[in-house]
């Protein structure tokens, strides 16, 4: 037996508001891990940072293994244009713009919810002074 909400819902022809909350709860599933790299406080700059570190570890070593002195900025240049490290911000950058697609569908959907509300709100106002 639908419910009260159902029932206007489908005489007004709006999608059902548990069918937009259960979409928007897929998106936010789907966003959550991107969100917690990206979004704010999130952990990007620390593996960045931690990437970029490993990096010139390595090179700091190969350069004392070779008896050959490098300097700090030596080591940053070669940790920022090494090959994982160009990897890494390819897929942050990925991973950015998917999210900004995801929040963009969450926001719709918002938008959407907004909207039916108020439509259900003026109707059942109308149909009152009448």
């Amino acid at each position: 037996m639908p419910n009260p909400r159902e029932i206007i819902e489908s005489r007004i022809g709006i999608q059902g508001i548990e069918e937009l909350h259960d979409q928007r709860r897929h998106l936010v599933a789907t966003s959550a891990l991107l969100r917690a790299r990206h979004g704010p406080f999130g952990t990007w700059e620390a593996i960045r940072k931690s990437s970029l570190s490993t990096i010139r570890s390595h090179a700091r070593a190969q350069h004392l293994a070779a008896g050959t002195k490098v300097t700090e900025a030596a080591l940053d240049d070669v940790a920022h244009v090494a090959q994982d490290y160009k990897v890494l911000v390819a897929t942050a950058t990925e991973e950015r713009a998917e999210l900004a697609v995801i929040d963009n569908q969450i926001m719709d959907i918002n938008d959407l919810i907004y909207r039916d509300n108020t439509l259900i709100f003026h109707l059942t106002a109308e149909s009152k002074l009448q």
